[in-house]
């Protein structure tokens, strides 16, 4: 039985909306990032082949999360 990836959350650092983005080039890959260009630290981002644990990882300020 699959389960509803969670929702996710505001970025900890501005409050924007965060955004998951995906691809497939080279295998399944997505990350959660903040979509505000003015964050202080738009470089931070949760990434990995699993959208689940990714945005939990993101939810939970692992912003550096990889599960690579």
């Amino acid at each position: 039985r699959k389960t509803m990836p969670e929702k996710l959350m505001p970025c900890r650092r501005c409050g924007w909306k965060a955004k998951l983005e995906t691809w497939s080039s080279g295998g399944f890959m997505c990350m959660a990032k903040c979509t505000n260009p003015d964050c202080f630290h738009p470089e931070d981002y949760a990434k990995g082949r699993n959208p689940n644990k990714v945005i939990s990882a993101w939810n939970n300020g692992m912003e550096d999360f990889d599960d690579e």
